[in-house]
């Protein structure tokens, strides 16, 4: 903004705006540094627990994948077959109470060395089980439908283990055994006779996990999802994981994102532990930001003080400069076209006195000067319209036409009294109040008693007739505003031997209304047609009484923007348009309404 030629109340708004913009930015620097200095101290704790969990966390699903690796070890020349795989190629391993001593024993044994492990099991391919488990100090009995999607996926595995995340297993037909466990299942293939014997299912409780996380966390409200296998295995949250979602980071390596959740802002940290796992470990944003947040509202309202102790002394400043100048503008304000007020110089500080004084001569001066003009100019539109007047109705016509009309109704020529007679009522509704307005039904009505005048000199050879909206005909319009347009289309579009059809359009808009009034006679030449548009423009006075004189009242009662318009093509039609404004009873949009004749 350039200082010079500015206002002072723009000077002194300018040094309150630098002031704020300033103190903002101050202030949004050190919000940035302390919410930079939080995020840096949260990622690199974070990435820390991510780091000593996923350890933790993927060597213990590890583990329970080597041990399920024990029961499928098949005889061959260099490995000799487990107890686990004979037992099953004998048949029933429920009956088999040799089996079942041996089983719990090794179980118990691998449980104590790998204290991760909940629960160990075998199945045979119909279903029937023997299990151990950690709770307990016996073996047990188990069965599960032949037919389970986890036991037809594990035989046909042939011998590749098969991961499950907790509580999966129950909607697949395993039952309430492995409830909040992640198990590992692994079919006992037999590669000489291609078949597969069984399947040994080793399970961890994710509540050991869970415990793991709890001590690891950095906050209270973490959770995590944990990645085995490129797909979620532990989902705290549905982080909804792209196949190469850690694709792109390096091992052992983080990065961290923002992500909204139902509204709820969320920074989640993505560390990858090994090839196919990784961990999501999930943070609101909000506990991120709460201590740096209190921070900054502490040093909020500090500025916030010291802001609106400087912008309380400008004001008390700025209100002592400028109230006087209000007072003047106050008064520029209530200025109009015919009145214009003076202000009192009282109570103003001494430079500003003359200026007050200046403005209210000048005041003084414009109100003579214009308040003189517009009575000169309101004489002068009088005095045109009065011209008007007698252009279109002079007096001793009509008192001579009632002497016609009586003088041929006593000689019983009736065609001639009521010629007279519809000549008389036509110059009388010209002569009587012609400054006032009636309604557009009444001039309609008196522009067809013209046209019945006309009928006895003309005949058939000129038609009129009429189209007028119902919604327009109570509108107000001035009076003889037709009757001349009717009559200049009669005698300029009238061609020998060839009748005339004369049409009136009547129809309106939100606030105007207009009538057209066309004919099909001879039509107006190009050169004529503008020679007439420049006429009715031209600000010279005429003395016709057609075109020109009703373009003239239009605009001296209603305004400029008002009018008749002209468009013809020679031989064809000629189209003659008139706009005024909707007028009723009730005025222009809330202007007085206009006198009625």
């Amino acid at each position: 903004m350039r200082w010079r030629g500015t206002s002072i109340r723009a000077r002194l708004k300018a040094i309150i705006a630098l002031q704020v913009f300033i103190c903002a930015g101050l202030f949004a620097f050190l919000s940035i540094s302390k919410l930079s200095e939080a995020y840096n101290a949260y990622a690199q704790s974070t990435a820390q627990a991510a780091a000593l969990f996923c350890a933790q966390a993927v060597g213990v699903i590890d583990t329970a994948v080597e041990t399920s690796k024990y029961a499928g070890r098949i005889s061959n020349t260099a490995t000799p077959q487990t107890f686990i795989a004979t037992a099953l190629q004998r048949g029933d391993i429920q009956t088999d109470f040799t089996f079942c001593r041996d089983f719990y024993t090794t179980c118990k044994s691998m449980m104590e060395q790998y204290p991760s492990l909940d629960t160990m099991a075998v199945y045979q391919p119909d279903g029937a089980a023997v299990y151990a488990s950690r709770q307990r100090d016996n073996y047990y009995v188990t069965h599960t439908a032949q037919d389970a999607p986890w036991l037809v996926d594990a035989i046909q595995s042939r011998g590749a283990e098969t991961v499950y995340a907790p509580d999966s297993l129950a909607a697949a037909g395993l039952g309430p055994l492995y409830d909040g466990c992640v198990v590992v299942a692994r079919g006992v293939f037999n590669p000489w006779r291609l078949k597969t014997l069984g399947v040994f299912v080793v399970s961890v409780a994710a509540d050991t996990l869970h415990q793991t996380f709890a001590g690891v966390r950095v906050q209270g409200e973490q959770t995590y999802t944990l990645v085995y296998q490129d797909r979620p295995l532990i989902t705290g949250f549905d982080a909804n994981i792209k196949q190469d979602a850690f694709a792109s980071l390096p091992i052992r390596g983080s990065e961290n994102h923002v992500t909204n959740n139902q509204g709820t802002l969320y920074l989640d940290v993505l560390y990858r532990y090994a090839h196919h796992s990784g961990l999501i470990i999930r943070t609101p944003l909000s506990s991120v930001t709460s201590t740096v947040l209190e921070l900054n509202l502490a040093l909020l309202l500090l500025f916030t003080a010291t802001l609106g102790l400087i912008i309380i002394l400008i004001r008390k400043l700025l209100h002592s400069v400028l109230s006087p100048l209000e007072r003047l503008t106050s008064a520029f304000d209530q200025t109009t076209g015919t009145f214009f007020p003076t202000v009192s110089s009282t109570q103003l500080p001494n430079d500003l006195q003359p200026v007050f004084a200046a403005y209210n001569r000048m005041s003084e001066r414009i109100d003579l000067l214009v308040n003189e003009g517009l009575r000169k100019d309101v004489a002068q539109r009088e005095t045109e319209l009065q011209l008007l007047r007698t252009q279109i109705n002079p007096h001793y016509l009509y008192n001579t036409l009632e002497c016609i009309h009586m003088r041929a109704y006593t000689n019983r020529d009736f065609d001639v009294a009521r010629m007279a007679e519809l000549l008389g009522a036509n110059l009388q509704y010209g002569l009587r109040a012609t400054t006032r307005t009636v309604t557009l039904q009444t001039e309609l009505d008196k522009a067809r008693e013209y046209m019945t005048l006309v009928s006895y000199h003309y005949g058939e050879r000129v038609r009129f007739t009429a189209h007028v909206d119902d919604d327009i005909l109570d509108c107000l319009v001035i009076k003889l505003v037709l009757q001349p347009l009717i009559e200049n289309a009669i005698q300029h579009g009238l061609k020998p031997e060839v009748p005339l059809s004369i049409e009136l359009l009547g129809y309106g808009a939100e606030a105007e209304i207009y009538l057209q009034i066309s004919d099909d006679g001879a039509g107006i030449s190009p050169d004529a047609l503008l020679a007439l548009q420049r006429e009715l423009d031209s600000p010279d006075r005429s003395n016709g009484i057609g075109l020109r004189n009703v373009h003239r009242r239009l605009k001296l009662n209603y305004g400029d923007h008002y009018g008749v318009s002209v468009s013809s093509v020679p031989n064809i039609s000629t189209v003659v348009t008139l706009n005024l404004p909707r007028q009723t009873e009730g005025g222009i949009y809330g202007l007085p309404p206009a006198p009625r004749g």
